[in-house]
Formats: C-alpha cells, sequence, structure tokens
C-alpha cells in the first residue's frame, strides 16, 4: 500500500484571517525542553494524560488538585517556588 502525502507551501496569498488559528501556548521544562503543559486560558494541561495541572493566575501557578503555589512567572520563564530556579519557560 503507498501512501502518498502533500505538502502544503505557505499560504502567502491568503487574507490574514483565513490563516492558521493561533498556536498554543506550551510550557516545556527548562532542563530537558521537554513539553510538560499545554494551557487552555488560564488553565494547563498536563501532556501526559491530558489532566488539568494547574491553573495561572496574577503570575502565580497553583496547583489544580490542592491549590498550593508549584512557581511563579517573570516573563516567559517560570521558577520553583521553593529554589527559585526557573524550572518551566514558555513557548508559543
Amino acid at each position: 500500500m503507498t501512501v502518498t502525502i502533500a505538502i502544503r507551501p505557505p499560504d502567502r496569498d491568503l487574507p490574514s484571517h483565513e490563516h492558521a488559528l493561533p498556536r498554543r501556548r506550551i510550557l516545556c521544562r527548562f532542563d530537558d525542553h521537554r513539553p510538560f503543559a499545554y494551557a487552555r486560558g488560564h488553565d494547563f494541561i498536563r501532556c501526559s494524560d491530558h489532566t488539568l495541572w494547574a491553573h495561572l493566575t496574577n503570575g502565580q501557578l497553583l496547583s489544580a488538585r490542592s491549590g498550593d503555589l508549584l512557581a511563579y512567572q517573570r516573563d516567559s520563564l517560570f521558577y520553583d517556588a521553593n529554589t527559585h530556579q526557573p524550572i518551566y519557560y514558555e513557548s508559543a
């Protein structure tokens, strides 16, 4: 069986409103750069099992289960609440 996949060139001639949907925000691990969670509004869904993991409010990443502070945000970096070391970064 042969499968043919057509690869489209970029849609440069389309008006801007017809381009693809905006990319979803992704939290990547700082140490290995692997995606860890993706955003849905202010909620972050864990990539491994697609369950609600955390909620971002006022620059604080709070556990969805306990409400505990997991990390705080400065620009696109998230720092561990206890060690103050970078643990995630936001990628779009």
